[in-house]
């Protein structure tokens, strides 16, 4: 007896974005929605993730704060992730059209590896010079052992 298929992702880009980002994207047929569609602008992360996981949708957001603050509220919710890098960049801060493109050219690999997963993925989502970058990472990644920042190699530790 074989299993029924799982249901096909449906994404959720953060009110950190542009919502006419998703609008754009939705339009082409990427199932994908924003905030102010589910009335949840300013919504607190300890409220939008349970929201996130009853409706089924993978967050993509470029809040770190989910992954250090909120890490147990992901994991107990089992929503997938895609934090999205260069939105903030000072010298090379990423366009509304560019996130169009890093989007429209990975969510179709993102919808495959969510629905083939197991549990919950999380994703770095990124430009690597001009070409739209994906790798999986883990929501402890960025989060040491005892809920403290990562420390990165070289960087010297206050006390």
């Amino acid at each position: 007896m074989t299993s029924p298929p799982l249901p096909d992702p449906l994404f959720y880009l953060d009110e950190n974005f542009p919502y006419q980002v998703a609008d754009a994207l939705s339009l082409v047929g990427y199932p994908i929605t924003h905030p102010s569609a589910h009335s949840q602008l300013e919504a607190k992360d300890p409220k939008l993730i349970p929201f996130l996981a009853e409706k089924r949708f993978v967050w993509i957001t470029k809040d770190d704060d989910a992954r250090s603050r909120h890490r147990k509220e992901l994991l107990a919710n089992g929503i997938s992730v895609v934090w999205v890098r260069g939105i903030d960049r000072q010298k090379s801060r990423m366009t509304p059209k560019q996130l169009h493109l890093l989007l429209a050219s990975k969510l179709d690999e993102i919808e495959r590896r969510v629905r083939s997963a197991r549990s919950s993925v999380y994703f770095l989502l990124y430009m690597n010079g001009e070409r739209p970058a994906l790798k999986e990472t883990s929501v402890i990644s960025a989060v040491g052992r005892l809920g403290e920042p990562r420390r990165r190699k070289g960087a010297k530790q206050v006390e």
